[in-house]
């Protein structure tokens, strides 16, 4: 099961999301540095921030479908009167949502906390490998006044745990063979070998 770090470099994609954008940040393999992202919010107001894979990752067409993903959220400065909760989402390589699972139960961000989203039923045969894996974490003020909350972000207390498989399906494949010829293209290796 590949694990991500939240990271505190910025997306490529800004994905139009339900609510107001709050942050969108790369989640990748490896160490980042330590950092984090304050999310102010108004009067009652609700933002979403996502955490989305760079540019060939994961590399898959074979989503796998209803897995329970880790998403790991680190509260440096937290407040008890913002609540948020998680959910999977497959974006096309543009930042267009193109499928997401269901939310998690909401959660006080008093303190670190961990959710628990299951990935939908990954609608088959469309996948692609330039598809990119997110998550939408939905912020929520719910005391009817102007509060904020500190996300840590880059080191292993900010994971993202999922079951897609990297370089799975055909995006892994990295031989070809070309129909009435005897020789098989090695496309990785950019080699030609006859049988």
């Amino acid at each position: 099961m590949p694990t991500y770090i939240e990271k505190t470099t910025v997306s490529d994609l800004s994905p139009t999301w339900p609510n107001t954008t709050a942050f969108d940040r790369e989640i990748s393999s490896g160490a980042g540095g330590d950092g984090s992202v304050v999310v102010s919010l108004s009067a009652s107001e609700t933002k979403s921030g996502g955490f989305i894979t760079p540019a060939g990752v994961p590399n898959s067409d074979a989503w796998e479908s209803g897995g329970t993903w880790i998403v790991e959220i680190e509260i440096d400065v937290g407040n008890h009167q913002v609540t948020a909760r998680a959910r999977c989402v497959r974006l096309d390589s543009a930042g267009n949502i193109l499928q997401g699972g269901a939310f998690t139960a909401t959660q006080t961000l008093d303190a670190s906390r961990t959710f628990s989203p299951v990935a939908p039923t990954w609608t088959g045969g469309e996948e692609d490998c330039d598809n990119r894996l997110a998550v939408e974490v939905e912020f929520l003020e719910n005391q009817g006044m102007a509060n904020s909350v500190t996300i840590g972000l880059g080191t292993a207390a900010n994971e993202l745990t999922t079951d897609v498989a990297e370089d799975a399906g055909s995006c892994g494949s990295s031989e070809e063979i070309v129909p009435g010829s005897q020789f098989v293209i090695a496309r990785a290796a950019g080699l030609v070998a006859g049988y």
